[in-house]
């Protein structure tokens, strides 16, 4: 292994980098529910529309929106763990995993670092546990930290504690450019994901990639 390889970190979001939206998983999800009818009745709730969009319009992580909807409407509890679902049907950017994957195998310290919560990880966990096992460290958001998120302080104080910024270039790679700016701000080397043909040939401009 060389000292580059060594002494270099690439850290990737997930969401938008790694993984996509996928309306397909969406509308089977949607239609598996055996809540639907309540559901449906439920969007007409003005109150319970009011809490999600005031949570979205907030930039609330996603898993908190639907865990204080549950709080304040107790009737949306049984669709908790769709609404969990449908919010992380992903499908995978075959691209972008074979970027993650030469990378691994050149041997790069790897760390995920997203703004979705913890049922959420555990949800992409259970289908996606090849990829997960590329990572050194899966950062991530969640109620015991009362949902900090990118582009916090406080979010990257969570991934500069696995860090040595005095021996190691980190290499971050997001596609919001307010995190990138946060990112550029504590001294990492910011790349912005539009998709991975592009992200390959900056990696291969940095030296990172053969």
């Amino acid at each position: 292994m060389s000292d580059k390889q060594k002494n270099t970190v690439i850290v990737f979001d997930l969401h938008g980098v790694l993984f996509s939206s996928s309306w397909r998983q969406v509308i089977y999800l949607l239609w598996q529910c055996p809540y639907k009818l309540r559901g449906f009745i439920l969007l007409f709730n003005p109150l319970l529309m009011y809490t999600m969009f005031s949570g979205i319009y907030k930039k609330h992580v996603i898993e908190q929106v639907i865990n204080t909807l549950v709080e304040k409407h107790p009737a949306f509890t049984p669709i908790k763990e769709t609404a969990i679902a449908v919010a992380n049907a992903q499908k995978v950017n075959q691209k972008t995993l074979n970027i993650l994957k030469n990378l691994h195998t050149q041997g790069f310290k790897l760390i995920a670092f997203s703004n979705i919560g913890e049922r959420s990880i555990e949800v992409l966990r259970e289908r996606y546990q090849d990829i997960f096992n590329l990572f050194t460290h899966v950062i991530h958001t969640s109620a015991q930290d009362n949902y900090i998120a990118k582009p916090s302080t406080q979010a990257f104080a969570k991934l500069l504690a696995h860090l040595d910024l005095g021996t190691e270039q980190v290499i971050f790679i997001d596609d919001t450019p307010k995190n990138l700016k946060r990112a550029q701000e504590i001294g990492l080397q910011p790349i912005r994901f539009f998709n991975s043909a592009v992200l390959e040939i900056m990696l291969e401009n940095l030296e990172i990639l053969d």
